[in-house]
């Protein structure tokens, strides 16, 4: 979190994905990124190099990147 700050990138604490079919678990460290999932993006392309080595795999250990539309993620 201090490299968020520190770079300027807004972020808000959230629970992973919701499923009617596990309970609730405790807050488990996800957090929402407030950056465009835009690839020519210089504010994403510095999130992705932080966090991912070039052939897409995490470059932090435990640490999962990815995109998840608002959609999908107001469902539950």
């Amino acid at each position: 979190m201090n490299w968020l700050n520190e770079n300027n990138i807004q972020f808000e604490f959230c629970y992973g994905m919701a499923s009617e079919a596990v309970i609730q678990q405790p807050y488990l460290g996800d957090l929402f990124l407030d950056v465009s999932f835009d690839k020519n993006d210089p504010l994403y392309i510095k999130l992705e190099k932080h966090l991912e080595n070039r052939d897409g795999s995490p470059k932090i250990s435990g640490v999962q990147f990815f995109y998840c539309p608002l959609g999908l993620a107001m469902q539950n």
